[in-house]
């Protein structure tokens, strides 16, 4: 009797299964390659391959030659191809990493104003203000300037600021380059620090709120608090210096409504659109969201409809913008509705529109 598995079944050589592998790892290269890279030079090698009389047993050196010289002419073919797209990627890089050299200089630089003015060590507990603080800052920066000039060079300028990091940079702005006899009410904690000096013309008044916004470094006041809201429209109706122009910053922005992170944020900038002569809206054109697409992420914030009647509305946009609106329907969307609009070029390229 024959022991188990045993037989006259002939076991391949060694030669012939390294051949059979050779020819079966050939076969999957170019059915990958078939797949991926459909040329007619790869489908004949792959022909070639899979055609007995073609080669595949060994007996034609030159059909093997020939499969080889294929496979190798059509990755030279996609390695030539690439090099433009490989050349392209890599300047778009070292656009990005000078971009990042060119934001962590400025960082850096503005801490150590921070530091020189004696601020370092009081807005250093407040780390979540910090940090949106140089979000953005190259663009927040052009907008301060923009807003100073613009606006806080006039004597008997009246207005309301709503607290943000913008508003920190505009404090500075203005302690430098506004004009006297300027009149600022603002729920921030930090702008009247900038402002304020031993000798000044500027004048400036915190409005205080039950509550706190440490993003923002700003006082707040929620639905429960009757009397807080009170104060803040007769800012806006009193005899005596009333305030006549609002700024505020908010989250996000789409066509129809401002978006902020807290509820009571959302309602100070609804009574500020509401009683404000003008309203100064304050955006980095990269908060700009559609309606639509970006539902989901919007849901998560709070909204504000835009103030009645819009004309009243200035909207300060300052950057590139960084989603799929483009520039010029957003101009259209917004001077449609009678809105003025300011477009800031960016801060690293004078020459966008």
């Amino acid at each position: 009797m024959s022991p188990p598995n045993s037989g006259s079944t002939q076991q391949p050589t060694p030669t012939n299964t390294s051949k059979a592998l050779a020819d079966a790892n050939a076969e999957k290269l170019l059915n990958v390659l078939v797949e991926a890279f459909l040329t007619d030079e790869v489908e004949n090698a792959a022909t070639a391959l899979k055609d007995p009389g073609n080669g595949i047993d060994g007996k034609s050196k030159k059909a093997r030659i020939a499969i080889r010289d294929s496979i190798v002419a059509v990755f030279g073919d996609l390695f030539n191809s690439a090099v433009p797209l490989i050349k392209v990627l890599g300047d778009k890089l070292d656009s990005v990493r000078i971009a990042i050299d060119e934001t962590a200089a400025e960082q850096i630089a503005f801490r150590e104003t921070l530091k020189d003015q004696g601020l370092e060590e009081f807005l250093r507990p407040n780390n979540r203000f910090l940090q949106t603080l140089e979000e953005n800052l190259a663009e927040k920066l052009s907008m301060a300037k923009f807003l100073t000039a613009q606006y806080f060079t006039s004597r008997g300028f009246r207005c309301f600021v709503q607290g943000s990091s913008l508003a920190y940079l505009m404090g500075k702005d203005i302690a430098e380059n506004g004009g006297e006899g300027i009149l600022i009410h603002t729920n921030s904690t930090v702008m009247h620090l900038t402002i304020l000096r031993e000798r000044t013309s500027q004048f400036v008044y915190t409005f205080c709120g039950g509550s706190y916004d440490s993003s923002c470094a700003a006082w707040l006041f929620d639905n429960r608090d009757i009397d807080t809201p009170k104060r803040l429209r007769e800012l806006f109706s009193r005899q005596h210096d009333p305030l006549e122009v609002a700024f505020v910053m908010p989250l996000c922005v789409t066509d129809s409504d401002l978006y902020f992170r807290r509820a009571e944020a959302a309602s100070l900038v609804e009574i500020l659109g509401t009683e404000a002569k003008q309203l100064v809206v304050c955006v980095v054109a990269d908060r700009f969201a559609d309606a639509d697409r970006d539902q989901a992420h919007l849901r998560q914030f709070y909204p504000v409809p835009l103030a009645k009647p819009t004309e009243k509305i200035h909207l300060v946009v300052s950057g590139n913008v960084k989603t799929s609106i483009s520039q010029e329907r957003l101009r259209d969307n917004f001077a449609g509705k009678g809105m003025k609009m300011t477009w800031i070029p960016s801060p690293d390229r004078s020459s966008d529109p």
